[in-house]
Order: structure tokens, then C-alpha cells, then sequence
């Protein structure tokens, strides 16, 4: 079944053309993997497709519907995790995992999700104040958050940013997971690597 279409996706920034007729589709339950140069638009096409960048023209469809019309039932479906995380500085750890789950009315954080946050080895902070954090563990809590939210829809720019091997392990077994539990994946990340989940399918912009 297909979960994502994209017809003739394009965007201007001013005058510039970040984006011109890009037509894919991305079956669900897999991988995909967005390349190209920096500046090519890896990130503002993960924007389209995650809901939050309506200026552009073209149609995306999900599971057949446009998601311009679905609004905040799309918005629910869907998580984009940035490069760079962004929280809420002046609230802890688990405060701001709470905070987000709330918002996709996921149960808030308990013992369920502890495998998760214990594989990211981030069981120790979770009453730090994100502004205490490194670049690495924000990364870590970011990473987390996706998980424990499940969405039907993952969207990553650049993943493995800031995470070592071993933390990489751990994510792409998550993935596995996910895939397997009937969400799909769409990342941005030019590095040529393995992926102990697959070998994704992608597209170069």
C-alpha cells in the first residue's frame, strides 16, 4: 500500500527554485532515504511531507487522501525529528517527553517505555534540564521521543547526527521495529553507509 505520494512537488524561496516537480512514492512499512547536496531541500521537502510547509505547490497524498485536508488528524499521525533537537530549555528531561506526548495524546512517559529510553542510555538525565545537555544526549532524548510516540509516519533530518556507532545501533534496531509495527520511515542522510535495518529506498534532489 502506498503511504506517501508526492505529484509534482515544487518551492520557491523568493526567486530561487529549492524544489522543482518532485513525483515519488514511498510504500508503507519501508525505509527512504532523501539525498542531495546541502542546499538541495532535503529539509524543506521533510517539512512538506510532515505537515508544517504549506506554501508550495503540487499535491502530497497520504494513504491516498491530500494532507491539506487533513489538518490536525495529519499533524497527529506524523513526527519530523530535526537535526538539531529543539526542546523546551527551561524543562527537564522527562518534562518535555511529557510535554510532546500530550500533544499526540500518547499515555505520558512510564515503565513501558523504559527499554527505549535505557537502549539510549539517557535513564540518567531524565531530570536534567535540557539547557544541561550536550549536543549527543539532546540527540539521544530527540531520537527517544520518536519511539515512544510510534507514529504512523517517521520523518528524521539526518539521524545519525551526533549519535556514535553504538547509539546507531541501537536506533536502527528500533527502526526494525517500527517498520515491522506498520510505520513508515523517511530520513535525509548523504553519508554512504549500512543500515542494519535495509537498504532504502530513495531519491536524489
Amino acid at each position: 500500500m502506498k503511504a506517501i505520494e508526492c505529484e509534482n512537488i515544487s518551492k520557491n524561496f523568493y526567486k530561487n527554485k529549492v524544489l522543482d516537480n518532485i513525483s515519488l512514492t514511498v510504500e508503507e512499512n519501508v525505509a527512504f532515504q532523501i539525498k542531495g547536496e546541502n542546499g538541495s531541500g532535503k529539509t524543506t521537502f521533510l517539512k512538506i511531507l510532515a505537515g508544517v510547509d504549506p506554501d508550495f505547490t503540487g499535491k502530497v497524498l497520504f494513504y491516498g487522501k491530500d494532507i491539506q485536508n487533513f489538518d490536525k488528524e495529519y499533524l497527529k499521525k506524523v513526527v519530523m525529528l530535526p537535526s538539531l533537537p529543539r526542546f523546551y530549555n527551561d524543562l527537564t528531561v522527562l518534562e518535555n517527553i511529557n510535554f510532546y506526548c500530550s500533544i499526540y495524546s500518547v499515555a505520558s512517559f512510564d515503565v513501558a517505555q523504559n527499554h527505549i529510553v535505557n537502549s539510549f542510555g539517557i535513564e540518567n538525565i531524565l531530570n536534567s534540564r535540557i539547557d544541561e545537555l550536550s549536543d549527543g544526549f539532546m540527540k539521544r532524548v530527540s531520537l527517544c521521543l520518536g519511539f515512544i510516540i510510534k507514529p504512523k509516519l517517521l520523518l528524521i533530518d539526518e539521524p545519525y547526527n551526533f549519535i556514535d556507532k553504538n547509539i546507531k545501533k541501537v536506533f536502527d534496531e528500533e527502526i526494525k521495529k517500527l517498520l515491522a509495527n506498520g510505520s513508515t520511515f523517511i530520513f535525509s542522510d548523504n553519508n554512504m553507509q549500512s543500515y542494519d535495518f535495509g537498504t532504502p529506498e530513495s531519491v536524489v534532489l
